[in-house]
């Protein structure tokens, strides 16, 4: 596991699962629990308090969200000042690669 951090936060981090220009996306276990999640270190760091609270604000929007096609978040926090967040894990792609693959999504 050379080259990235072997736990964040609750999670320990079973295997690195994708990397964009956004965030690093590991696959990861809760130390407790046992619960596997999508584990995304942003690639942004906040600096500023001003940047923190909208981080914040906008996170309890996406938290609030209920559909059963929008993975949950789990879970948020920083790394150092690099924001973290936990999501359901969804095996399978991209939701875009699954248009491009002419699936359908019901």
């Amino acid at each position: 596991m050379a080259g990235w951090p072997q736990r964040l936060g609750s999670y320990e981090l079973v295997q690195l699962v994708g990397r964009g220009s956004f965030a690093e996306v590991y696959l990861g276990r809760h130390v407790h629990l046992g619960t596997i999640a999508a584990v995304n270190l942003i690639k942004v760091s906040v600096e500023r308090w001003e940047d923190f609270e909208q981080f914040k604000q906008e996170t309890q929007l996406i938290a609030e969200q209920r559909h059963p096609h929008i993975v949950r978040l789990l879970e948020f926090g920083f790394e150092g000042r690099r924001p973290l967040l936990v999501l359901d894990y969804a095996p399978g792609g991209r939701y875009a690669s699954g248009i491009r693959g002419g699936r359908g999504w019901s």
